[in-house]
């Protein structure tokens, strides 16, 4: 079986063809979007944005806090359900940081939401420990 093909992309293709897979670089994909890609066949990895709603694949709430690996290089996979409305099947991949990746990231996160006139949730500035993806690659495509 061949590899999915994932491209480094800063907009949205103008269209998703089968079999591609897009990687989106310092963006999210909204809930709505990732469901077009799935619709028309095309697959997606990219940042977990804080506050999306996730499922177990039974339909429970899952409180990320709860599921976050606690060790530094300690990494996780869990197959949930993204979104309060669409429920995509996809797998959250996360992976603990060291502190100073951490520090710098919100570092980085705070200097750029003062530069637009934003400001950062709490949850996100905690959430800055951790690496953490969705996509609905399939893991013998894409593992670990």
């Amino acid at each position: 079986m061949d590899a999915p093909l994932i491209t480094a992309v800063r907009g949205t293709p103008s269209r998703c063809r089968p079999g591609r897979s897009t990687s989106r670089t310092w963006a999210t994909l909204t809930e709505s979007r990732l469901a077009e890609r799935q619709r028309a066949g095309a697959r997606s990895l990219t940042r977990l944005h804080a506050g999306t709603a996730l499922f177990t694949l039974a339909g429970q709430a899952l409180c990320l806090e709860d599921v976050l690996p606690r060790r530094v290089g300690q990494m996780k996979e869990l197959h949930v359900l993204v979104g309060a409305k669409q429920r995509l099947p996809m797998r959250l991949l996360l992976l603990r940081v060291p502190k100073e990746v951490g520090d710098q990231r919100r570092e980085d996160l705070l200097r750029d939401a003062q530069r637009r006139g934003q400001t950062i949730s709490e949850q996100t500035l905690r959430l800055a420990d951790w690496t953490i993806l969705i996509t609905d690659v399939r893991s013998q495509a894409l593992a670990l």
